[in-house]
């Protein structure tokens, strides 16, 4: 569990006043449960590591992000990638070198993630840091925004959520300018805070086991600029959320956590087959007893090329799509039923003929969506049937569709 830190000063910017300052805000993010910190897009100054070594702090170090849009851009890039990895492998705190921040500057990822291993042997690599995964380095990030969302760990890669939250909390009196209010989502104070960050913790804990997330970055431990979606106000005189209970949410204290079991997967890693037609149906599209052996099938996501975070297998080019697809449920049943959806268009997901979930706007990751006891009732242990219609977007438009559940 760690903060996102961008290692900016209000005075300084990219420089701390004060060798305490560096260490001031390692050890604040240990006093709110934090075992790691991802340093991202910047590189300390050497005091920085050394205190992370000496306090116990381990450190995901970012590759800051450039243009490389150039081939003297990208050569540049390499000589400093490979600068920053000689000139701070020492320290034992560094964990894992990530080479690139979203679709930032990315470019060559295998290459790349190749020197870096031909550097440092010895440490994870992740390819990158949330967006355009590719399929190389030792991890797999997902970027969700509030989230946490949540992807699947592979045989051989860990699954980490590299960023999520980004509440924002705006203190008077201690923002870098009257008008810096940026933030993913607004919380009114203190309490609010710390309620909404145990909440999310409790999520990314209950994903542990299953579909088995290894790591989480929440945005951000202070204030930046016009950003107010700190833990700590920019100045880092105020500590926005309860320590007490903020550091037991990271260390996964809760009184009942919950496993969640897969019920129907989604198609993020094996393509699961549906129904799909372009045509409009009659109305019973949505029951289980319709015919649907004229449409066609295809594996899942469906939608258009340039998805961030979803994997298109089924060309969807049309206004609407209408999707169909049977499963089986298990003995026991849990008690709380989500679905999980990843959509960048208004839908509507059914289930045996009731209407599940009504999904809005655009979403770059998978993300949960209660479902009422009435959808749990009328399931039984063969031929169900979740039906999807989905309309499309102005740019970029997908949907891929799951079912889990989540046992108290």
């Amino acid at each position: 569990m760690g903060p996102l830190d961008q290692g900016y000063w209000p005075d300084g910017l990219y420089t701390a006043p004060t060798d305490e300052a560096l260490k001031f805000d390692i050890e604040i993010s240990k006093q709110l449960g934090f075992n790691m910190i991802r340093k991202h897009a910047k590189v300390e100054p050497q005091r920085w590591y050394y205190w992370c070594d000496k306090l116990g702090a381990l450190v995901w170090q970012d590759m800051p992000s450039g243009n490389n849009v150039s081939d003297e851009g990208r050569s540049q890039f390499e000589i400093e990638m490979r600068r920053m990895i000689n000139k701070f492998s020492n320290h034992p705190s560094i964990i894992m070198w990530v080479l690139f921040n979203e679709a930032w500057g990315q470019f060559d990822d295998e290459r790349m993630t190749g020197i870096a291993r031909e550097l440092d042997p010895h440490r994870i690599i992740s390819n990158v840091s949330g967006w355009h995964d590719a399929g190389v380095g030792d991890i797999i990030d997902v970027h969700c925004y509030p989230g946490p969302g949540w992807v699947e760990a592979e045989t051989d890669r860990a699954a980490v959520i590299g960023e999520y939250g980004g509440p924002r909390l705006k203190i008077d009196g201690h923002t870098w300018a009257d008008t810096a209010d940026w933030g993913y989502f607004d919380l009114s104070d203190k309490e609010e805070l710390t309620v909404n960050y145990q909440g999310m913790l409790k999520n990314i804990y209950q994903k542990i086991v299953n579909p088995g997330i290894s790591a989480a970055i929440f945005t951000q431990l202070t204030d930046v600029e016009i950003e107010c979606n700190g833990l700590l106000t920019y100045d880092r005189e105020i500590i926005k959320p309860d320590i007490d209970r903020t550091y037991a949410a990271n260390k996964g204290y809760f009184e009942s956590l919950g496993e969640i079991i897969i019920i129907e997967p989604t198609s993020y890693l094996n393509a699961m087959t549906w129904s799909y037609t372009f045509e409009k149906p009659n109305l019973k599209w949505i029951q289980s007893d319709f015919d649907d052996t004229n449409w066609k099938p295809g594996p899942a996501g469906f939608g258009k090329d340039g998805v961030r975070q979803g994997i298109v297998r089924t060309d969807w080019t049309t206004d609407d799509i209408w999707l169909r697809r049977r499963f089986n449920i298990e003995d026991n049943l849990p008690s709380n039923l989500l679905l999980l959806v990843h959509h960048l268009n208004d839908a509507e997901i059914y289930i045996n003929g009731l209407l599940a979930a009504t999904v809005k706007g655009r979403r770059l990751y998978y993300e949960e969506y209660p479902i009422s006891n009435d959808i749990r009732k009328i399931l039984i242990s063969e031929e169900n049937i979740i039906a999807v219609h989905c309309i499309k977007g102005k740019n970029n438009h997908f949907i891929d569709v799951g079912l889990i559940g989540l046992i108290n």
